[in-house]
């Protein structure tokens, strides 16, 4: 059976090394690059920055050009002439006309400054989903990673459990071992079997949820870690004794809020400027073919050409509109206004809180975990000598199977909680590279 177990992990760790790998870096690349969220955003920035180009054409003059062809019948008056007319007739209009608005408030030079914090508010929202699909990858790696590892060593508790298992077989037959030893010798194998079931099953799980957030259909796949480096938690900590300060300069979601924020200051100017009375200067030609201008002279239709430009006309003014009441519009929409501003600010108030609560956490759980982790490590190798001593007392008979089994399961789950620990830790470390900008190069 030892054999068999042995040849088993031999062929699974060929397939893993078969299999195509991920470090955090090619996952969370390869999520960023499919993920539709981001389309979305990108869709809105691309939308934001047109917005921003045409509030600079509404400085532009407004130029028309218009033609109509027209037939009548039975008694009309002549558009010619004003005379009454008993006769079916046609006429055709052509006409151009241009305004340029010289003062209005300053209303555009105020809607393109809104404009162009919008479009940083939505390239803003843009790094904000990127932010926050990072930040759920994180935990699910991390995870996929820890049950990765957990399968690992079940399989070695495993190869463990079977050579104890031979070895009290054998003892057993030349009489130096009772039967109930080798049924729990045998009950520890079949433990190490369903440890071995429920980690396999557990990293199948997180390692589908790994895919769907990278939008893949690879099967498993091996993920790579860098190995942990000791003490780095001190120094993050050490370093970052002004995280809420960095995680705040640095956050996509606050930078959304306050260029959302300019925005709607400059909109409410916008608005105000509507109380402003307009001036514009405007100007056009318009002429004209009529079917009833006749000829004197020969009594025909006078020709195309010289009626276009014997009925020209060209004209140009100036316009003064000045607002007096119209249901109060404007002034409720400056007061609407005032509202959202104050309600950005709390939502930036809010945003703020919690980011100093969660970056206070953060630094918290990082030293909480570096300690548990020197204890943990310290724990494991007590055990693993205390496995070895126990082994070789088993070996010499001093010492019954249930004590070794004791030993060794505590050295399993020593193990065990000793990767969780390290990989909680790393994903605590990434977390806080995440939130203080140290995480922003994809």
């Amino acid at each position: 059976m030892f054999k068999r177990v042995a040849y088993a992990l031999l062929m699974t760790s060929s397939v893993l090394y078969s299999q195509k790998s991920y470090t955090l870096e090619q996952c969370i690349k390869q999520a960023l690059e499919t993920n539709i969220d981001r389309q979305f955003n990108k869709i809105n920035t691309k939308l934001a920055r047109e917005g921003l180009k045409q509030s600079y054409r509404n400085l532009l003059p407004s130029i028309g050009a218009g033609t109509n062809y027209s037939i009548r019948y039975g008694r009309s008056v002549d558009p010619n002439t004003n005379a009454i007319s008993n006769t079916d007739f046609f006429s055709n209009n052509y006409s151009i006309d241009a305004s340029l608005v010289l003062f209005q408030g300053f209303l555009k030079q105020h809607q393109i400054r809104a404009a162009k914090w919008n479009k940083l508010s939505a390239i803003a929202e843009e790094e904000e989903q990127k932010f926050s699909l990072i930040q759920q990858l994180l935990p699910v790696f991390f995870e996929a990673l820890y049950t990765q590892d957990l399968v690992k060593i079940s399989k070695e508790d495993l190869i463990i459990a079977e050579k104890l298992f031979t070895v009290t077989n054998k003892k057993f037959d030349l009489g130096q071992q009772s039967q109930a030893a080798v049924f729990d010798a045998d009950a520890d194998v079949q433990a190490a079997y369903l440890n071995e079931v429920k980690a396999q099953n557990a990293f199948a799980k997180i390692n589908l949820s790994l895919q769907q957030l990278m939008n893949i259909e690879a099967g498993t796949f091996l993920l790579v870690n860098k190995p942990y480096i000791k003490e780095v938690s001190k120094k993050i900590i050490e370093d970052d004794e002004n995280m809420y300060d960095k995680a705040k300069e640095a956050s996509p979601r606050l930078k959304k809020l306050f260029y959302s924020r300019k925005g709607l200051i400059k909109q409410l100017y916008a608005n105000k400027s509507e109380l402003f009375p307009s001036l514009s200067v405007f100007g056009g030609y318009s002429t004209g073919y009529f079917e009833t201008n006749i000829d004197p002279v020969t009594g025909r239709t006078i020709g195309f050409q010289k009626q276009i430009t014997d009925n020209a006309s060209q004209y140009i003014g100036v316009s003064l509109q000045i607002p007096v009441f119209n249901q109060w519009n404007t002034r409720s929409k400056i007061k609407q206004q005032h509202l959202n501003i104050e309600l950005r600010d709390t939502e930036i108030k809010q945003n703020e809180q919690q980011l100093f609560q969660f970056t206070t956490q953060l630094k918290q759980e990082a030293k909480a975990l570096s300690a548990e982790l020197n204890w943990s490590i310290k724990k494991q190798k007590a055990l693993q000598i205390s496995f070895k001593t126990t082994e070789k007392k088993f070996e010499h008979g001093l010492i019954a199977l249930l004590d070794l089994l004791q030993v060794k399961n505590e050295l399993f789950k020593s193990k065990v909680e000793n990767i969780r620990i390290q990989q909680q830790l790393q994903m605590n470390q990434k977390m806080i590279d995440l939130y203080t900008g140290k995480l922003n190069q994809f």
